[in-house]
């Protein structure tokens, strides 16, 4: 066997080196993004990533379940609104008047973002406090 030359060493260490670098840049792109209102968002001349909550709005909700495509409204409590395309599975908790928070890229031209991330909160467990309720009874254990 041939002993490894320094030099193949070195390139495969850097490569390494820099396939680390490029993960850890890549994870961290999004992580400190902070939320824009939507009416900064319809006034960008430019395509840009960008993070927004609001609500959806009613009766503006579109889902091709073959090709698991959402398109919907977002508005906020400004009286914004524009235009969410996103691409994969609907959540769940995803309703008409629900709220939402997106991440994805502003398409100017299209005036519309396209989500790569889509969160649904879920109005039972956020809107109100759980009410206190009794214990329930204890049963008694088989062979107790």
């Amino acid at each position: 066997m041939k002993p490894v030359s320094q030099a193949k060493f070195w390139i495969a260490g850097l490569l390494v080196a820099f396939s680390a670098l490029y993960l850890v840049v890549s994870s961290l792109r999004g992580a400190g993004m902070s939320e824009v209102p939507i009416s900064e968002v319809r006034g960008q001349s430019v395509a840009g990533r960008v993070k927004m909550s609001g609500r959806v709005l009613a009766d503006s909700t579109t889902y091709d379940a073959t090709h698991m495509r959402l398109q919907f409204i977002m508005t906020d409590d400004s009286g914004s609104s524009i235009g969410i395309v996103f691409q994969g599975i609907k959540p769940n908790a995803f309703r008409d008047g629900g709220q939402v928070m997106i991440e994805g890229y502003y398409d100017a031209k299209r005036g519309v973002v396209n989500a790569e991330t889509l969160m649904a909160k879920c109005p039972s467990k956020y809107d109100h406090p759980a009410t206190e309720q009794a214990p329930a009874q204890m049963l008694p254990l088989k062979g107790s």
